[in-house]
């Protein structure tokens, strides 16, 4: 039995290891510096300290889609009976977002729950 083919198969994988730790350490050494990204107020980090070095995360949220004024109530009132639907909230996202908060768990929002949430939404945004 020759002892070659071993060695040689020894090689092969030390060899395949020094590739892979090379690669390894060039791609963490070509991400920008920490410094590089600068933070937004609501901006989230994390920091994790490894042997390779410190790697710093930084994440935040989008800013939300502007969905401008709130419409009358009697336009999204289709069927003019004086109540707004689920189905007739969803004609404006944020209504239909706060449906069960405005209609307080009820099957329909009536001209003066609206009212109050477009005046309540006025004043926070």
């Amino acid at each position: 039995m020759s002892t070659q083919p071993m060695l040689r198969l020894s090689l092969s994988a030390a060899l395949g290891l020094v590739l892979i730790g090379s690669a390894g350490a060039a791609l963490a050494q070509s991400a920008p510096p920490a410094s590089d990204m600068t933070p937004t107020p609501a901006t989230q980090q994390a920091v994790y300290h490894t042997k390779q070095g410190t790697l710093i995360i930084k994440s935040t949220m989008p800013a939300p889609p502007h969905y401008g004024p709130a419409p009358d109530f009697a336009k999204l009132d289709v069927n003019h009976n004086g109540r707004l639907s689920s189905d007739e909230a969803n004609a404006y996202a944020p209504l239909a977002n706060d449906f069960l908060y405005v209609s307080h768990g009820a099957k329909t929002i009536s001209r003066r729950e609206y009212q109050r949430w477009v005046k309540a939404r006025s004043t926070t945004t």
